[in-house]
């Protein structure tokens, strides 16, 4: 290979936490080799960096199989066209992040294209939660994998596949973030925080019931809203102001940027399933976890795709036990989120949270994922 050239890399992200995790590998790759080319499916944190950005991530950016099916031509025309780039680039290396739906068929049709560069997953996908058939997928077309979580390089152990644990990102980001000393919430010492998520369905199947509960129980305490999407703050605004409450409560909206701060200073909160979950988790914040699931998405998930886990969301996979309770698809009722609430406050329930929240810091481990998954990159 010529010396002088770049190093090429094709990175795709299909959602905001893949994201954040793609600019950081940038930053970390580009902190041990200055000659590289970024160019692929890129999300804002993404582009950025420099780079070429192919197909902006939010394309690919859906929750939900009833969504999905209806976005397929779409999908598909997304999909041919990253294809065709990668087969006519030829980048040195494809990095998968996240969003095995769209991945795991791109690296398949990849190899059936003779494309021979390395293709790489950074974030296993929930090959406990869907079978067999993705580990078979992984080891066909994959020539490396990053896993995040401690117990998924023993489910790789006997494959052919190179498995590299690097420890989770967010140990590193959460132990060097510098907490912001000016913010606050006006007068507010403690408050009931929720976090809705940060795509358009989730905040729209979500967010309505959460704040209902959060209503029930916030007597004399604040509601904060985090705006993980700013895109989606007025169809936040307009979920909350349209939802009958006391004149009295309190509610404040919360920037992104300030979700660890925010953290800090709740008492409870009640959050849909995804990686915000180990956030608050880390923080030690006793959290109800919901995920509202359209009824067509749930006859799939149980019928068609037979999805059965004990746990679904992070800090409760890591921990093999219940850390946070889940309300999931139809058990997701304001009712039952509101009594979920009422338990998460008890002093006792809320002491045993905080003491296995801890426990995840060293079941994760205390490594620079970012580094480490730069490392293993540049050396698969």
């Amino acid at each position: 290979m010529n010396s002088n050239k770049p190093l090429s890399i094709f990175l795709i992200a299909g959602e905001p936490s893949g994201d954040t995790l793609g600019a950081n590998l940038m930053d970390a790759i580009l902190s041990l080799q200055s000659n590289v080319q970024f160019e692929g499916i890129l999300g804002p944190k993404m582009r950025s960096r420099p780079s070429e950005c192919i197909v902006p991530m939010e394309g690919i950016a859906v929750m939900g199989f009833k969504n999905i099916f209806f976005s397929l031509q779409k999908f598909y025309h997304i999909f041919v066209q990253v294809r065709q780039s990668i087969i006519k680039k030829n980048p040195d290396i494809v990095v998968c992040i996240d969003s095995p739906v769209f991945n795991l068929r791109l690296a398949k049709s990849l190899r059936k294209h003779k494309y021979s560069g390395k293709i790489i997953q950074y974030v296993c996908p929930s090959v406990w939660a869907w079978g067999k058939s993705r580990i078979h997928t992984l080891v066909r077309n994959y020539n490396g994998l990053l896993s995040i979580l401690p117990f998924e390089k023993e489910i790789f152990q006997k494959t052919t596949l190179k498995t590299h644990y690097i420890g989770h990102p967010l140990t590193s980001i959460i132990s060097s973030h510098t907490y912001c000393p000016e913010w606050k919430l006006s007068r507010a010492s403690s408050v009931i925080s929720i976090f809705p998520g940060s795509r358009r369905q989730e905040i729209i199947l979500n967010l309505r019931k959460q704040f209902l509960a959060a209503l029930q129980v916030s007597e004399s305490i604040p509601i904060a809203i985090s705006i993980a999407n700013p895109d989606l703050k007025s169809l936040i605004q307009d979920i909350v102001f349209s939802t009958p409450r006391m004149e009295s409560t309190q509610v404040f909206f919360v920037p992104e940027r300030y979700r660890y701060e925010l953290m800090r200073i709740t008492k409870v909160a009640i959050a849909t399933s995804g990686t915000i979950t180990l956030e608050l988790a880390l923080h030690g914040v006793p959290t109800v976890i919901t995920y509202g699931i359209q009824k067509f998405d749930q006859f799939l998930a149980k019928y068609i795709f037979q999805i059965r886990m004990p746990f679904y969301t992070l800090p409760n996979v890591i921990s093999k036990t219940q850390v946070f309770p889940e309300l999931i698809g139809p058990y997701f009722t304001v009712d039952n989120a509101y009594k979920a609430l009422q338990g998460c406050l008890a002093p006792l329930q809320a002491e045993d949270c905080r003491k296995k929240c801890e426990k995840i810091w060293s079941l994760l481990e205390a490594r620079d994922a970012n580094n480490e998954a730069a490392k293993a990159i540049l050396d698969f």
